[in-house]
């Protein structure tokens, strides 16, 4: 899955020089292997000690072009600046995507200015891969 767009800073506590914690929105598009597309929209808290991230958590919406919706929850692990990778799992999805919670997933993610890129690979069920197979053919009937 490919996913970008901008990122806003909602609010952030500077505790020191280098410790501070930062609330961002993500607001951008994503693509997936089968065709299928939509709006992404996450909230991520960030911790940072001495220029290095010290903690993430996020917690991610993907609306899919039938309306239809899923959430995923993460974390990063300690290390980097900003760009990374962390881990996901979908903690919550709307019917027909039953069959993908507690998918899991890797990502990695890039930042230009206020713009990010993202790659995300799930490891998904037969049935949750059959699902997403048959979004492209429902909404193309219609």
């Amino acid at each position: 899955m490919d996913v970008s767009g901008k990122q806003t800073v909602i609010t952030e506590h500077n505790y020191s020089d280098d410790y501070f914690f930062r609330a961002i929105k993500l607001d951008g598009a994503f693509t997936d292997n089968f065709g299928n597309y939509g709006d992404f929209d996450s909230f991520v808290t960030v911790i940072m000690k001495q220029g290095n991230i010290y903690k993430v958590d996020f917690s991610n919406k993907f609306t899919l072009q039938n309306n239809k919706s899923y959430f995923m929850e993460g974390q990063r692990k300690q290390g980097g600046k900003g760009t990374g990778v962390g881990e996901a799992i979908v903690i919550s999805a709307n019917s027909p995507f039953e069959d993908l919670l507690n998918s899991k997933c890797v990502y990695g993610i890039k930042y230009f200015q206020n713009t990010f890129f993202s790659k995300m690979k799930c490891k998904i069920n037969d049935a949750a891969l059959k699902e997403m197979k048959n979004i492209k053919e429902t909404t193309q009937k219609k």
